[in-house]
């Protein structure tokens, strides 16, 4: 058979998941990228994966969290082989902690279900337990569930990792912007990238929230927005931080060796400056869970742009106005975690034109217009 020819456009984690299983399936996959690997929300991500908690979870998104969790898991090995990169992955157990009586009741409801997830333990925690397990929690908490067996690596690394995977099977990388598809009798043909017209059996759109952009000439459009999100990085503490705490806000020792508190959710177009307003919210729910942060220097403040569809769930399938057209993006918060089974799933319907992955739900028509 013919060798297929593919366009990944976008070299974030979903573009180049897509981009390694396709390639190692056979085809031969052309990665266009404007700026860098993982210059969008790929690479500033906190990098935690936790399949038991986000948008959809419980409910539509708790089959294919859990299941991109285990494939997670399978793919660090061969990408970290292939590339080199080394993923910086490591279990850092979740401490949700509780400051009013309506989040005790809401945490004793999740220890319940996480307890029930196979592969994951938690245990309840009261005040008195949580100081012993780090005296630097605020004293105000009112309690806390731990949850065991949850993963943290650098997103940053893992997008670089699948790109270098994907290049070792015959990828190629170019930068350029796309700036339309071009197709013939309902078929994709080609995409038009700078000055030229890259021929092609499929295209990949896996541009984040710029996917839209992309899609001049493919209708009906579909809604995928941006969502800021803001994130602090402070110098290391004296003793280290052994948990991924969440209350307020999120904080997290990384292997870089600063503390990251995470993150903002902002709804401001394309804006990715930098603002005092998000550092000092940022702060607030940082201190009001670990008052000593605030002796803390902050080394770094980043803005990056999710996406986000109306329905806060992914995007992954073919479009209904052409053939040979791929949407994989929306993850919004989640892009790291669903990044192997979005692009695994778009993979597996380029080449074959279906998938026993669950991703029914996630189809492009719902959101068609």
């Amino acid at each position: 058979m013919q060798q297929k020819e593919v366009v990944v456009l976008g070299a974030g984690v979903v573009g180049c998941a897509a981009a390694y299983y396709l390639a190692r399936d056979g085809a031969n996959v052309t990665i266009i990228e404007r700026e860098a690997v993982g210059s969008g929300a790929s690479g500033f991500a906190v990098g935690l994966l936790n399949p038991l908690m986000g948008t959809g979870i419980p409910g539509p998104m708790a089959p294919l969290a859990e299941q991109t969790f285990q494939m997670h898991k399978d793919l660090w090995p061969e990408i970290e082989q292939a590339s080199g990169v080394d993923l910086q992955t490591r279990e850092l157990p979740h401490l949700q902690l509780c400051f009013t009586d309506d989040e005790l009741r809401q945490a004793r409801v999740d220890m319940a279900r996480w307890n029930a997830s196979d592969g994951f333990s938690a245990e309840w925690l009261d005040p008195g337990q949580v100081c012993k397990l780090d005296p630097r929690i605020s004293n105000l908490v009112a309690g806390a569930v731990l949850l065991r067996h949850i993963w943290i690596l650098d997103s940053y690394r893992l997008t670089l990792a699948l790109l270098q995977s994907a290049e070792t099977l015959g990828a190629t990388l170019i930068n350029g912007e796309a700036n339309g598809i071009e197709s013939d009798g309902g078929q994709v043909t080609g995409v038009r990238v700078n000055d030229q017209t890259l021929a092609c059996d499929a295209v990949v759109i896996a541009l984040g929230p710029w996917s839209g952009q992309a899609l001049t000439g493919v209708e009906p459009a579909l809604p995928v927005a941006p969502l800021k999100g803001q994130i602090l990085h402070l110098e290391a503490p004296t003793e280290p931080f052994r948990y991924h705490m969440a209350g307020p806000g999120q904080v997290a020792q990384k292997a870089d060796g600063l503390v990251w508190i995470a993150s903002t959710e902002e709804e401001a177009g394309w804006d990715v400056t930098l603002t005092q307003a998000a550092r000092d919210t940022l702060m607030a729910r940082a201190v009001k869970m670990v008052p000593s942060l605030a002796e803390l220097k902050i080394v770094r403040q980043t803005a990056c742009l999710r996406p986000v569809t109306l329905d806060r769930q992914p995007i992954v399938g073919p479009l209904s106005g052409v053939a040979g057209a791929y949407l994989a993006t929306g993850a919004e918060k989640k892009g790291i975690l669903f990044g192997p089974i979005m692009g695994r799933a778009v993979a597996d319907l380029v080449m074959s034109g279906k998938t026993a992955l669950p991703i029914k739900p996630l189809s492009p028509q719902r959101l068609q217009r």
